[in-house]
């Protein structure tokens, strides 16, 4: 449809069906050809690195997610790393958040817990 004022083409372009055919030669559009890399972003803030509770904190929770990997049980888990059933509990608890598994994130909820 042309606007016989302006003389341009009025067609809703997206309705077109021109629009959605391939073209020849033209490079095929992907959702990667958009991403952009991500600039990792360190979880320790400078000083943390030397926190004894802290590191602590961060083997712990590397432990007990290896270890219920395995499949075992609260109880289990607290036996094998000779830790309390509530403090494993609680690992478990702020860990089920995080589907990357971040054990420093997770170690700090576990701290403010």
């Amino acid at each position: 449809m042309i606007d016989k004022e302006t003389g341009l083409n009025m067609t809703d372009w997206e309705l077109s069906e021109d629009y959605y055919k391939e073209r020849e030669g033209k490079k095929e559009l992907k959702l990667e050809d958009f991403m952009m890399g991500e600039d990792e972003i360190p979880s320790l803030v400078s000083g943390e690195e030397t926190d004894p509770l802290l590191a602590q904190t961060i083997s712990d929770v590397k432990n007990v997610l290896s270890v219920c990997q395995q499949g075992k049980s609260v109880p289990e888990i607290a036996l094998a790393l000779s830790l309390k059933e509530e403090y494993v509990h609680t690992i478990l608890y702020c860990a089920q958040g995080f589907s990357e598994d971040d054990p420093i994130a997770v170690a700090r909820l576990v701290m403010m817990s």
